[in-house]
Order: C-alpha cells, then structure tokens, then sequence
C-alpha cells in the first residue's frame, strides 16, 4: 500500500495524460529515479550536513530563504 496506489480512477492531471491512459498498450508508472542507494545516502548526507552547518551557525548550503 506504501508503495502502490491505485489510480486508474482518478481524474488525469493533463490532456495528454488522460490519452494515454486510454491506450491499451500503455502502461503508466511513477518516476522512481530518487530512491536509488545513491539518491538516499545523498539525501542523507546533505540533511545531516544542513543540521551540522545550523547548529555551528554557518551557512547552510541548500538554505531556500
């Protein structure tokens, strides 16, 4: 359920969205490329690293003001 959910009922976010939805050999899945090992260990990295900076009080590299 975490990782599945069906949405063939669901309204189509676009136009050509919902065409393709309609084709019987189309087959549409999420984009799963940031769940790789070496996404998350990234992801990892760079959260413990912004904590690391904040708490030194130096600049924080991904900061979004």
């Amino acid at each position: 359920e975490i990782y599945y959910r069906d949405q063939k009922y669901r309204i189509a976010l676009s136009h050509d969205m919902a065409i393709l939805n309609e084709m019987p050999n189309v087959l549409m899945l999420s984009h799963m490329a940031f769940y790789t090992e070496e996404a998350v260990r990234a992801m990892v990295r760079n959260s413990l690293l912004s904590c690391h900076c904040f708490e030194e009080n130096r600049p924080v590299p991904w900061q979004v003001n």
